[in-house]
């Protein structure tokens, strides 16, 4: 990996598990946050870029709310 804008931080800890299956919240470089939902990025709406989230606790509820649905919120 060449360390370019694209890097996202890998190291998980138990502070980034979510409930549910395969759902994580991970920093990227900027420090907002990536979501992953069922082992999958989230992407915005349009389906075309990651949504990323300015703080933790807005991406973990977010995970909660898709967990609730059943479905990506």
């Amino acid at each position: 990996m060449d360390g370019g804008p694209d890097r996202i931080a890998t190291a998980q800890s138990p502070a980034h598990i979510v409930p549910g299956p395969d759902n994580n919240v991970v920093q990227s470089f900027d420090g907002r946050y990536l979501a992953y939902w069922r082992g999958r990025v989230v992407f915005e709406s349009a389906g075309l870029k990651i949504k990323r989230f300015k703080c933790e606790r807005d991406a973990r509820e977010y995970l909660a709310l898709c967990d609730a649905l059943g479905k990506r919120a």
